[in-house]
């Protein structure tokens, strides 16, 4: 084995991003940085353990936890993963901040002004579906096995969460949980320009020529039938009678009508975004999200909702 091949295949097997993905994390303050394992039934409808690289958290006091699910993928310098472009819609979405899955309807004393988060929606471009090219192949398979990992692992989170605020396990004030699903890849980022057409394309002699290279893109990806169900089954298993009937009594008080309620709509359209950061602004990445909520103006005490 030559010096090169073995730090080739050492890279490809995307250790060493991982082991610089949960340094980074460290050094920024947030716990934890092993993987994040849960168990789901394969194509072959066999019960599988999965797993996504990395789960974090960011702590601030008993307010918030912020949870990172961090997928990583090494990929080869020549790699450049290009997306479809999208946009966000105030309407029935996608807005950006669901890219940030927040659980405030279980928290006690505050909750998240998520038009707040929305005002820097035009710093984070939207992309739907994408595909990396190689110097001699396209291979879209490396995103969706990404969003596929962090897509089945959110909603055991998201239950996981939900039950350390309605059983009060971090004690007598339950806090605000957000989850944030992460692929960090070192691979190239491109959108292609809205306006382009496939004459364009087939005109063109350079990707610059019909996209753009980014830093930071979120994915527009809505739950399929089969992602529904299997959420929808998980938040039902997960809660026995009693602490359903304790979620509903809180959600009604907060215009979320009930637990089943919250389940299927939670199910229907959660999760549908994932941020894709180039490893090199991951740091910073991570820097702005602490920051950003670190800041009081961005909660809202309950009581004050007008």
């Amino acid at each position: 084995m030559t010096s090169k091949n073995w730090k080739d295949f050492l890279l490809s097997s995307g250790l060493p991003l991982e082991h610089c993905v949960a340094q980074i994390l460290k050094k920024a303050g947030v716990l934890g940085g092993g993987e994040f394992i849960y168990q789901r039934r394969n194509e072959l409808n066999i019960l599988t353990q999965f797993s996504v690289d990395i789960y974090s958290s960011y702590i601030l006091g008993d307010r918030l936890w912020i949870d990172f699910l961090i997928e990583c993928k090494y990929r080869h310098d020549s790699a450049k993963w290009v997306f479809t472009p999208n946009e966000y819609k105030t309407f029935f979405g996608p807005e950006f901040n669901h890219a940030f899955l927040v659980l405030d309807d279980l928290a006690d004393d505050y909750k998240i002004d998520t038009e707040s988060i929305d005002k820097f929606s035009k710093l984070y471009k939207l992309c739907s579906k994408g595909t990396e090219l190689l110097s001699n192949n396209c291979n879209p398979k490396s995103i969706e096995n990404a969003i596929s990992q962090l897509k089945y692992a959110v909603p055991h989170r998201i239950t996981d969460a939900m039950i350390h605020q309605i059983d009060k396990e971090l004690g007598k004030i339950s806090p605000i949980f957000i989850t944030i699903p992460i692929i960090v890849t070192t691979a190239e980022l491109w959108r292609i320009r809205p306006e382009i057409t496939m004459d364009d394309v087939r005109a063109a002699d350079d990707l610059r020529q019909v996209a753009e290279q980014e830093e930071v893109l979120i994915i527009h990806q809505q739950p399929d039938n089969e992602l529904r169900q299997y959420s929808h089954k998980l938040f039902t298993d997960s809660f026995d009678r009693d602490q359903q009937e304790r979620i509903s009594k809180i959600m009604k008080t907060r215009e979320k009508h009930s637990f089943r309620f919250f389940a299927d709509v939670y199910s229907t359209y959660f999760p549908s975004m994932f941020v894709v950061v180039q490893f090199g602004r991951f740091e910073k990445a991570i820097h702005n999200v602490i920051k950003f909520f670190s800041q009081s103006k961005h909660f809202k005490r309950r009581g004050n909702d007008r």
